[in-house]
């Protein structure tokens, strides 16, 4: 029987990617977010056991992440940074005892009752101060 060798994957290069996020880049979001995705599912998973919250979850972690990119100092960490971010936010919503999602869901403009306002139009508090 002659020995087989099994290959890991390659390590992801997270660093050009981040700076590419950085510079505006969503498209290179999209790689990091698809190079990540399984393992912070998987401690989302592990932490509340149950599929649907872990997805609810690794989406928070990813807005997250995204939203807080420019903190992260070692660009080349990104898959450890968002992964302790998921494990973080597994604790919280354990220890407040949230078994549902806390970000307000999507809603299809299509179908709100009212509709949404026009950034372009005039703050009603500067309509009064007028």
């Amino acid at each position: 029987m002659t020995e087989q060798t099994i290959q890991s994957p390659l390590p992801v290069e997270d660093a050009p990617f981040v700076e590419r996020v950085r510079a505006g880049d969503s498209e290179a979001y999209e790689h990091l977010v698809n190079a990540h995705y399984g393992t912070v599912y998987a401690i989302a998973l592990a932490h509340l056991r149950r599929s649907d919250e872990a997805q609810d979850l690794v989406q928070d972690a990813f807005l997250r992440a995204y939203l807080l990119i420019g903190q992260l100092h070692d660009p080349q960490r990104f898959g450890a940074w968002v992964g302790r971010l998921a494990r973080n936010l597994c604790i919280d919503w354990q220890r407040r005892g949230a078994s549902r999602r806390r970000l307000a869901p999507l809603v299809d403009l299509d179908e709100m009752a009212v509709p949404p306002s026009d950034p372009r139009s005039p703050n009603p508090r500067e309509e009064v101060a007028r």
